[in-house]
């Protein structure tokens, strides 16, 4: 993968904030066409509620100033092919005063490793591209989102590679990277196996009821707005705050 692309930052002024680079590896492969009954109660294909998801996510990073003018975002898929839906782009632009985050659909097999290797290239090409404008940054958030498991797991080439540039990126603190398993059918074992080469300060497995899809972009936005302020909860502290909250609200209905 290879890009001439600035990634919207020409207008960036050098004094601005950090960039805080968020990327998404979301699994579109033929099972996200299922249907779910959401967090609201309502039957939805999963793949549309990740559509749903990316929706707040953009909503709640837009509701902090620094925050809309600081996070860059990117998604790659991986539904029988790699694809790079959004290339990193300021999210102000992109999607906030943009035509918004892209609908995705779902089809075929699950490259979930190429779709790592891709994604951390592509992940490579931002970081260049910011610092060859001398602008400052944080540590990238990468989010990994599957209801499955790979095509080819431990022991096969593209595992290997896959988890060699994971525990790569986090070593040269680069990047954090989350890896979230969503549903019974989401093998999170794997994902932990995955993850567990690098140090576990960096990286996370853990794995969200089938109807959390929205709860998981929730997530991903407390943390990309606490990595700007400096204040962050880590996603697993996100998680079981928004459980608790989720459990006695659960309580006070009944």
């Amino acid at each position: 993968m290879s890009s001439n692309s600035d990634f919207g930052l020409a207008g960036v002024e050098a004094a601005s904030l950090d960039r805080v680079p968020n990327l998404f590896l979301l699994d579109t492969s033929y099972s996200m066409t299922g249907e779910t009954t959401d967090i609201e109660g309502e039957e939805k294909a999963k793949i549309k509620q990740v559509n749903d998801g990316l929706e707040i996510f953009t909503e709640e990073i837009s509701d902090d100033n620094k925050a809309e003018i600081s996070i860059d975002v990117s998604i790659v898929t991986f539904g029988d092919d790699v694809t790079v839906e959004q290339e990193f782009q300021p999210i102000n632009d992109a999607w906030i005063d943009g035509d918004g985050p892209p609908e995705l659909n779902a089809v075929g097999t699950t490259p979930m490793n190429q779709a790592i290797v891709e994604g951390l290239q592509h992940l490579e090409e931002y970081k260049d591209a910011v610092d060859d404008q001398n602008l400052p940054r944080k540590r990238a958030l990468v989010w990994l989102l599957t209801d499955g498991e790979p095509d080819y797991g431990p022991g096969s080439q593209e595992w290997d590679k896959a988890q060699s540039l994971i525990e790569k990126g986090t070593d040269e603190d680069r990047l954090f990277f989350y890896a979230v398993g969503i549903g019974d059918d989401a093998d999170i074992g794997t994902l932990e196996e995955l993850v567990s080469p690098a140090d576990e300060s960096d990286v996370a497995a853990f794995q969200l009821e089938e109807n959390m899809f929205k709860e998981f972009f929730r997530i991903a936005s407390k943390s990309a707005t606490g990595s700007v302020t400096g204040e962050g909860e880590t996603a697993e502290d996100t998680l079981e705050e928004d459980t608790e909250a989720m459990a006695q609200q659960d309580l006070s209905d009944n």
